[in-house]
């Protein structure tokens, strides 16, 4: 399925198509054709018809198992769930020939949804200037750590970035490599060296791994990669194509990244220009004050009860810590206000589902170190609610490129293109206008806010991992066979609620179509064992009570 997801997104969107070309098109090629606005009505419909009669043929064919289709292998009946962001690539092109589909804008919404993401692929094939597939960086040294021992490597060794893979080398020879699947957490160790390297900055890697490749029959398990780069120049053009290979593979393989900025405290440093990196450089706030407010505010996305009351066991004095710009922002709907509603924000992207999340995995498994990024109350207020379609600006199309030497932050590019979803597709310089330059500030503060929802999406990914392959596993292990069954409950609860986006609606979700503020009567005490109800119990009941301080909506 991954293959063929990702072989619908090479398709050619804008390529022209004809009637006489229908013919000789693929299965895949004549399905994104009928989709396709901007193909003649005629050409489209036939596409959608040659489609359904080709399919026919080929799953009555006694050939066809030599003449394999995976398109049309997969059923045309499924369940279509509310938002199209729930379908895979390969099901959001196939909606439009669901019969159980009634909804001319299901389909529409459907269809939309898959041309942008295709386009976005295609755009982002097209921008890239690498001029090769991989890309070397020099590195100090190399050290391979597992369960608190190492070993280190160090001269003549060199980083290579493939497509697929960190591949380590020395002397031009192979040493080990790490495949993008299997990394769990990517950071970045960044510190300028101080005053005697004006543009230079010190990086350090650590790639935390499923699987570390030695050769081809050896490989290291759960292990951590440190990769000391040592200095490099503010805008290294192979270190920008590290960073923009890690943004892709987050992206695909759903893993955390986290950059750790140190500055020297030397006397009369002399200050340094940073690098250009989106990923390591975050705007500044408009004024100290204001960063320093937003410092204060920033807490877990639900801080614990002890961090809300008073060192006296008292209640703070106030329940809320949300910023008075912030609530007037909100009494007036301006800046990022005024492109939200008052109904909540949709269960995939709503703040509230990830902590919930997260609280379960936590109380499963209390001793694991598990996180999400960072909120402040305000933000959590804003991000409960529902983007309304109608109040976003109507953006240009098809614009130049507004600064062809300056990156973009791919994550505020990604929360941009979820606010206008289900509008008009954003190409690639669209984006960069509205994030690169002060044309539509208050939508790019609304894409600097929602882009923490990107990254909790990631962390809690790594998050379901580590529970459901690493804790759970070892405690399965260690039970005997009356104890067992409470154990494979939890596995089986995990990996629904981390696969199944049905599941994962029915437990977030209560009878009212609100997020869950009680743990039964969703969760029993035989579906999770006293102890890990009890956790959770407790952890929701303090999640309830600072989305309410928070004024967010659920």
């Amino acid at each position: 399925m991954l293959a063929l997801d990702s072989g619908l997104l090479l398709e050619d969107t804008r390529a022209p198509v004809s009637l006489t070309d229908l013919a000789s098109l693929s299965p895949a090629r004549l399905a994104v054709a009928s989709l396709r606005l901007d193909v003649h009505p005629l050409v489209r419909q036939r596409a959608h018809v040659d489609f359904l009669e080709r399919r026919t043929r080929y799953r009555s064919s006694s050939r066809r198992d030599s003449q394999e289709e995976p398109l049309f292998d997969l059923p045309l009946t499924f369940l279509v769930p509310g938002s199209p962001t729930l379908l895979s690539i390969a099901h959001l092109v196939l909606v439009q020939f669901n019969p159980h589909c009634q909804s001319p804008q299901a389909a529409q919404a459907a269809a939309e949804l898959f041309l942008q993401r295709a386009a976005e692929t295609q755009d982002e094939r097209e921008g890239s200037q690498a001029p090769s597939r991989s890309q070397t960086l020099s590195i100090e040294c190399c050290r391979l750590v597992r369960q608190g021992m190492g070993k280190e490597a160090v001269g003549g060794l060199a980083l290579e970035v493939t497509d697929e893979a960190l591949v380590v080398t020395r002397g031009g020879q192979f040493l080990l490599q790490v495949l993008a699947e299997d990394i769990t957490a990517f950071k970045y160790l960044l510190a300028s060296p101080g005053a005697r390297a004006v543009a230079d900055f010190h990086c350090t890697l650590e790639v935390a791994a499923l699987h570390v490749g030695l050769d081809k029959d050896n490989t290291v398990s759960d292990s951590t990669l440190e990769l000391v780069i040592g200095e490099f120049g503010s805008g290294d053009a192979r270190f920008e194509q590290l960073e923009t290979t890690v943004e892709k593979w987050t992206t695909s393989q759903g893993f955390a990244i986290q950059v750790i900025q140190t500055q020297p405290a030397a006397e009369n440093q002399i200050p340094t220009k940073r690098p250009r990196s989106p990923l390591l450089t975050p705007p500044a706030s408009r004024s100290p004050s204001e960063a320093a407010q937003r410092q204060d505010d920033s807490a877990a996305l639900v801080p614990s009860a002890a961090k809300r009351r008073r060192s006296d066991g008292g209640p703070s004095e106030s329940k809320s810590s949300r910023t008075a710009q912030s609530t007037a922002m909100q009494s007036a709907r301006e800046g990022p206000w005024r492109y939200v509603g008052e109904t909540a924000a949709e269960l995939e992207w709503h703040p509230g589902a990830f902590v919930r999340q997260l609280a379960l995995l936590q109380a499963i498994a209390p001793n694991a170190n598990l996180f999400l990024p960072p909120v402040t109350a305000d933000d959590l207020a804003l991000l409960s609610r529902q983007v309304v379609r109608r109040q976003l600006p109507k953006l240009p199309h098809r614009v130049p490129d507004c600064a062809p030497h300056v990156n973009h932050n791919a994550v505020w590019r990604l929360a941009l293109e979820n606010a206008y979803r289900l509008g008009p597709r954003i190409d690639l310089m669209t984006s960069r206008l509205v994030l690169l330059t002060d044309e539509y500030v208050d939508l790019r503060e609304y894409a600097k806010i929602g882009s923490k929802m990107v990254d909790a999406r990631n962390a809690i990914g790594v998050a379901y991992h580590q529970v459901l392959d690493k804790v759970l596993p070892i405690r399965l292990a260690q039970q005997n066979e009356t104890t067992r069954a409470q154990v494979e409950k939890l596995i089986s609860l995990v990996h629904n609620m981390r696969t199944d986006p049905l599941f994962r609606r029915t437990h977030l979700l209560d009878e009212r179509g609100g997020l869950i503020r009680t743990v039964w009567p969703t969760f029993s005490e035989a579906d999770l064992g006293p102890s890990v109800f009890a956790r959770f119990e407790r952890a929701l009941a303090d999640i309830v009570e600072y989305e309410a301080s928070a004024g967010a909506v659920v």
